[in-house]
Parts: C-alpha cells; sequence; structure tokens
C-alpha cells in the first residue's frame, strides 16, 4: 500500500455506520480501498445509484467515502449515477465539500453507461453497482438491471477494473424456498 496513506485512519469517522450493517462491509471497504490506493495514481470510480441518506441513517456511504478518498488521497473523480433527480439533489447536500471530485449525473444508469466512448470506459479503474434495489423474494429485477449495467461496458473496460454489485444477500445469509 501507499506508504503515506492510512487505511485505518482514514477509515475511522466512518467505522462505526460502516459496521452498523455487518463487519464485513467494513471488510469490503478496506479491501476495495487497499486496491485502489495500490494502482499509485488519480482514479476514477464509477457509481450506479447515488447515497441520498445521511451517513447516520446508514443507508449508503459510498459516494462519501469514496469522493473523501479521491479528493484527499488519490485524485481522480466518482460519478455518480442515479435515476431519480431528488436522490441526487440529496446527494449534492449530503456530499458538497468533496463536490469538486464528483460528478453528479441523473441519467437511467444503462443508457448513461451506453453513452460513455470507449476511451472513457478504458479509464474506469471501479464500477460499484448499486442503482436497483434488491428484494429477497424477487431478485430478478435487481440482477437483471446490473447485468444490463454491466454488458453496457463489458466489453470495452480494462483488464485491470474493479467491479463490485452491492445489492446481494446479506453474510450468513441462508435462504430457503419452499413450495408446493
Amino acid at each position: 500500500m501507499n506508504n503515506n496513506f492510512n487505511l485505518d485512519q482514514f477509515l475511522t469517522p466512518y467505522n462505526d455506520m460502516l459496521n452498523k450493517t455487518g463487519v464485513s462491509r467494513l471488510n469490503y471497504y478496506k479491501h476495495v480501498i487497499e486496491k485502489l490506493v495500490n494502482l499509485n495514481k488519480p482514479i476514477t470510480v464509477i457509481e450506479t445509484g447515488t447515497m441520498w441518506e445521511p451517513l447516520e441513517v446508514n443507508q449508503g456511504a459510498f459516494t462519501l467515502v469514496f469522493a473523501d478518498l479521491i479528493k484527499n488521497h488519490t485524485g481522480g473523480k466518482i460519478i455518480t449515477i442515479d435515476i431519480s433527480e431528488e436522490h441526487m439533489n440529496k446527494c449534492k447536500n449530503i456530499t458538497q465539500y468533496f463536490s469538486d471530485v464528483i460528478e453528479y449525473v441523473v441519467s437511467d444508469s444503462v443508457s448513461y453507461l451506453e453513452s460513455l466512448s470507449d476511451e472513457e470506459v478504458k479509464q474506469i479503474d471501479f464500477i460499484y453497482f448499486d442503482s436497483y434495489d434488491f428484494h429477497i423474494k424477487d431478485a430478478v429485477p435487481s440482477q437483471l438491471h446490473h447485468y444490463r449495467e454491466l454488458d453496457a461496458v463489458y466489453k470495452r473496460l480494462s483488464d485491470s477494473v474493479y467491479l463490485a454489485v452491492d445489492d446481494n444477500y446479506s453474510p450468513n445469509t441462508w435462504v430457503e424456498w419452499h413450495s408446493v
């Protein structure tokens, strides 16, 4: 890891909020942030679905945490995409201190990703798919939407890009379906 970057110190302001939903969430942030810092370059991050509630509500933290990382440690930019103008306006309010490294895009995420040039797609270091909430009794719509997002850029991505899907079964979840 970059010798000047202290991951634990960086995450200290976010630890309690990230831990509320389980240690695995905090561990995920540690894992991804370490990989991105080790690139030793300004990073480009795309997030589909934006942070639209304050950190304390625990409905998301990605936009805030990664904008902080980019502004204060790696350089680069985060592009946050959401179909809801209301959600985007809330995000702008929550993340206003970091607005110089955030590109706020109100759009359907699939359409936006399809509109990117091949060169823009090649520059992406990390895509965080979080635009469609997962519902345990009907997982297919979320799965299909994230598939369509990935399909919009897949053949144009660099070999070193990192990809993550947020909405999923929680760690240690056991699901049994009984039908008659």
